[in-house]
C-alpha cells in the first residue's frame, strides 16, 4: 500500500503563478511589461509554499488520501531534478513509497561551482541567467546555443533521469515519468512519449535519432505514467508565463490520480 508519493519537476509541478492568479487582480490578462512591475508583499518562499499547497501533486494527495512531498523547483534542469529525487531516498529499501518525475525542457544546464554549490541555468537567447554577470551570460549562451548540440543535451538529460528511475526501483520505489508538451515551451519535437519507430526526422538535423537515442526513447516508454501531456489543456487554462491555472491543476490531478489508482491502490 502506497503511503507517500514524491513529486519532482520544474515550475510546472511547483505550481508557479498560482499565487499571482489568486491575489493579483486581472493577472491572467497581463502583458509581459505589466508582469515586470508587480510588487510582492510577502517573501518569495511564502509564495512558493502557497503554490505547492494548491498545485496538482497536493490535490492528488487529497484525492488519494496519501501523503505527498513536492520537491519541484522553478527553472531547474533535468539533471538537477534527477539529483534531487534520488536524495529523497537515502535508505536501502522502501515498502510504501512512489515517485513521479516530470521531465522539463532541454535548454537547461546544471552548473557546479564547487562541492557545495550547484545551480541550473535556463539558456535562452534574449533572457540572461539571473545569477550570472553580462560577460558570463554571453559566454554561456554562445557556448550552449551555437556550439553545444541540443541532441547531446537531450541524451544526457534522458540518461540522468533514467539513472534516477533505476536507482529508485533498486530500492523498491516504483518511479514513473510525466512530460510537458513541446508546443508551448519550445521543447524539441523528439519526446520520450513518442514511439521511436513513428518519428520521421531529417538525417541532417542535429536532432536526428541515432542508436543511443532510439534506445533511450524506448527505455523511457517503459516508465511513462500517461500517454498524454500535462499541457494538453485549453489555452484558457494558461497563465501569462505559460504555467497552469488552478482549474488546470485540478484537471491534471484528477487524471493522474486515476492512473496512479489503477497501478497501486
Amino acid at each position: 500500500m502506497i503511503k507517500k508519493i514524491v513529486f519532482a519537476g520544474c515550475s510546472i509541478t511547483a505550481g508557479t503563478e498560482l499565487y499571482e492568479e489568486k491575489f493579483i487582480p486581472k493577472y491572467i490578462s497581463m502583458s509581459r511589461r505589466q508582469l515586470s512591475k508587480i510588487k510582492y508583499a510577502i517573501p518569495e518562499h511564502q509564495i512558493g509554499e502557497h503554490n505547492k499547497r494548491f498545485a496538482y501533486p497536493s490535490q492528488i494527495g487529497n484525492l488519494l488520501n496519501v501523503e505527498v512531498e513536492n520537491i519541484a523547483e522553478r527553472g531547474i534542469s533535468n539533471k538537477e531534478i534527477a539529483m534531487r529525487v534520488m536524495l529523497q531516498f537515502p535508505e536501502e529499501h522502501y515498502d510504501d513509497r512512489l515517485a513521479i518525475i516530470q521531465i522539463t525542457t532541454h535548454n537547461r544546464m546544471l552548473l557546479k561551482y564547487n562541492d557545495s554549490s550547484i545551480n541550473s541555468a535556463v539558456i535562452q537567447p534574449v533572457v540572461p541567467v539571473h545569477f550570472l554577470n553580462g560577460s558570463q551570460n554571453n559566454i554561456l549562451q554562445e557556448f550552449f546555443l551555437e556550439f553545444f548540440s541540443e541532441s547531446l543535451t537531450m541524451t544526457e538529460d534522458y540518461m540522468a533521469v533514467l539513472h534516477a528511475v533505476h536507482f529508485l526501483r533498486s530500492k523498491n520505489v516504483p518511479c514513473y515519468l510525466t512530460r510537458i508538451s513541446p508546443t508551448q515551451l519550445n521543447q524539441p519535437l523528439i519526446e520520450p512519449h513518442m514511439p521511436a519507430e513513428s518519428l520521421v526526422v531529417d538525417k541532417q538535423s542535429p536532432l536526428a535519432l541515432d542508436a543511443v537515442k532510439l534506445s533511450l526513447l524506448n527505455e523511457f516508454n517503459k516508465f511513462k505514467l500517461t500517454d498524454r501531456s500535462l499541457e494538453e489543456i485549453s489555452d484558457a487554462d494558461y497563465l501569462p508565463q505559460w504555467h497552469f491555472t488552478y482549474h488546470a491543476h485540478s484537471l491534471i490531478a484528477e487524471y493522474l490520480s486515476e492512473k496512479i489508482k489503477c497501478l497501486h491502490f
